[in-house]
This record gives C-alpha cells, sequence and structure tokens, in this order.
C-alpha cells in the first residue's frame, strides 16, 4: 500500500473529469485530448461489473478479502448518505472496475499558478465553468501539458499530483476503481461521502466552493456513520474526531500561509527579493507545521512536498470556508438534509 502522505492527496484531489473532457474541444482544449481521455475512460466504463454480482461469486472474480470487505463497506456507506445524509441516490458506485496492473493513480492533474500571485491559472467547460485543474490518465500527457503551459507562461509555478479516483459530477454512473481500494476504511468512507456530494451538490465557476463543501461533507458524514455503526465510545469515533480536528487545523493553517504570502506578493518589494522571500515563507511554513497540534499524520505530506504557489492554490481548493460550513450546520443543529438542500439551492 501506499504511505500516508500519496494515499491521503490522492483522495483528496478528486476532479469532475469525465465531464471536463467531454465538452472541452468547446473551449479549446483540443480535439486531440478530448478524444484520447475519452477513448480512455470508455474503456474502463465497459469492463466495469456489478459489484452485487461480484459479491456473490467473489472466487469467480478473482476478489481478494480486502476488495471484498471494502466492496461490501462502500454498499453501506452508499446507502447511508442516501437515507441518512441526503446525498442523491444514483447508480453511482454500484459497480467496480479492477485494473490488472494494481495501478496506485488514475489520473493525473495539473495545477498552474504565477510564481508572484496566488491566482490559479484555468480552463473553461461548457456546464462546469472554470477550473483550476486538468485532468489525464497518463503520467506523460499530464507532463506535456505542464510543458506546454511553461512554454506558454515561463513564470508559472507547475503542480501535478494524482489521484485515485474522479466524479463525474451525475453525467454517468461513476463507478468504484480498484485504485480507491488502497484506503483505509474510514478514509474510504469519507471519499464515498465526498464523491456523493459532488453528485448532490455543483455550482458553476466555484471550484474551491465544490471542493471544500465536499471535505467538510466528508469529515462529518463520516463521523455520523461510525457513531451510529460504532458507537460514539468506539475507536473509530475518537480517530475520526481527531482527523476532523486536523482538518479544520490545516485549514486555518492554510489560510495563515495564504495570507503571508499574499501581503508578500502585495509589497512594493523588488521580485527577485519576492522570490526569494517566498522560499523563505515556505521553509518557515513547515518549521510552524512542526509546532501545530495535530492529532493524526493526515497532513505530514505537506512536509515532503516541494512547495510552491501552485501546490498552495491546489490545498486551498479543498480546504477554505470550514468555519462558515460548521457554523452553518450547526444553525441546522447537525441536520443534513437541511445542510444539503441549503447549499443546492444556492
Amino acid at each position: 500500500m501506499k504511505n500516508r502522505d500519496d494515499k491521503f492527496l490522492k483522495k483528496r484531489f478528486l476532479p469532475p473529469f469525465a465531464i471536463l473532457f467531454l465538452f472541452s474541444f468547446l473551449q479549446g482544449c483540443g480535439l486531440p485530448y478530448v478524444v484520447k481521455q475519452g477513448s480512455i475512460h470508455l474503456s474502463h466504463i465497459n469492463s466495469r461489473k456489478p459489484i452485487e454480482t461480484l459479491l456473490k461469486n467473489p472466487k469467480k472474480y478473482n476478489l481478494t478479502q480486502d476488495e471484498v470487505q471494502k466492496l461490501m463497506l462502500i454498499q453501506k456507506v452508499r446507502s447511508f448518505a442516501i437515507e441518512k445524509t441526503g446525498l442523491k441516490s444514483s447508480k453511482n458506485y454500484t459497480t467496480y472496475v479492477k485494473f490488472p496492473d494494481q495501478r496506485k493513480n488514475l489520473v493525473y492533474l495539473v495545477t498552474a499558478c504565477e510564481k508572484l500571485e496566488l491566482k490559479p491559472y484555468t480552463w473553461s467547460f461548457p456546464f462546469v465553468g472554470k477550473v483550476p485543474y486538468k485532468g489525464f490518465f497518463a503520467l506523460e500527457d499530464a507532463q506535456s501539458e505542464a510543458h506546454e503551459l511553461r512554454k506558454k507562461n515561463e513564470n508559472f509555478d507547475i503542480y501535478i499530483r494524482g489521484s485515485i479516483a474522479f466524479s463525474t459530477l451525475g453525467w454517468f454512473s461513476d463507478p468504484v476503481y480498484s485504485t480507491v481500494l488502497q484506503l483505509e476504511p474510514i478514509d474510504l468512507m469519507d471519499l464515498i461521502f465526498h464523491e456523493m456530494t459532488h453528485d448532490t451538490i455543483y455550482l458553476k465557476d466555484s471550484a474551491e466552493l465544490n471542493e471544500s463543501l465536499a471535505t467538510f461533507v466528508g469529515g462529518e458524514a463520516t463521523l455520523l456513520y461510525l457513531g451510529e455503526v460504532y458507537g460514539k465510545n468506539s475507536q473509530e469515533y475518537n480517530l475520526q474526531l481527531g482527523k476532523m480536528h486536523d482538518a479544520k487545523l490545516f485549514s486555518k493553517f492554510m489560510k495563515d500561509t495564504e495570507n503571508l504570502l499574499t501581503k508578500l506578493f502585495k509589497s512594493n518589494m523588488p521580485e527577485d527579493h519576492k522570490l526569494t522571500e517566498k522560499e523563505k515563507i515556505f521553509e518557515e511554513s513547515k518549521k510552524r507545521y512542526k509546532k501545530s497540534s495535530f492529532k493524526t499524520h493526515d497532513y505530514d505530506y505537506y512536509l515532503k512536498l516541494p512547495l510552491n504557489n501552485a501546490i498552495i492554490v491546489a490545498l486551498q481548493t479543498y480546504y477554505t470556508g470550514f468555519d462558515e460550513f460548521e457554523n452553518k450546520f450547526h444553525s441546522f443543529n447537525g441536520d443534513f438534509r437541511k445542510f444539503i438542500s441549503f447549499y443546492k439551492e444556492q
């Protein structure tokens, strides 16, 4: 299994990928991109099998015991999400795609940002709107995109990251990919709730709100599930409390880092000095991280990242506005259906 750092990053960065490539040619992303990514996606879809069928005869389909247990867990979590949280009922996560090569990544995402401004480069797509990333099934294609971006603007910071899944926002029935089963059970629960939130709520041109909201819902819904299934005194429940504490703390940590960078970029300091000071801020941020009161190791991957502006804006996309979400959730007394309905109406 991949180490925790990679695993957590892959769990969190889950873009609405298929809908992007289906319509991307309308916004100038190019027919070759559409054809190549679309054909790969269709090959995945054509290989999917109903989970219910697989679980009836796991030996026939060469399922491991771990696969069986996690596919059963996904079925339970999906049903719970529909019945208890108000998340959309669909055929999503009722089928399974198993890759024979045991790959760790499903897609690779490219993010770009100016070196002296926390403003991500965006790609525009019909219905979805502007998004601060572009996805590819092959790493070399993502690297080629990064190369073209640098040719377009040598001042770009670039970040390429792997993801174990993606959401098509209800345009297709999303399968469970074997790449997601590398997650531990609690993280797998979180992922399903996260992705079902995308299928239920998606606001055009609001990637930061969409992803951060899904991150918040994933944490709270997982806690609710664990409380009902294992009890509020269980080890599992307390572990999730720690994870949620750390998500909120990391959100604040990233906001503090953003504020320091923004202040620097707006200063009258010469550009070469700004670049030097930017690196100092990154170094100091890692020192601050080590001194922070995190209860888990979920975010230790931050210490290993070769920090640049593209990485900062990528993380911001998933960890912004937690206080607002929490206040709104409490205003509804933790009623998920009212909370979900509120954001659906935005």
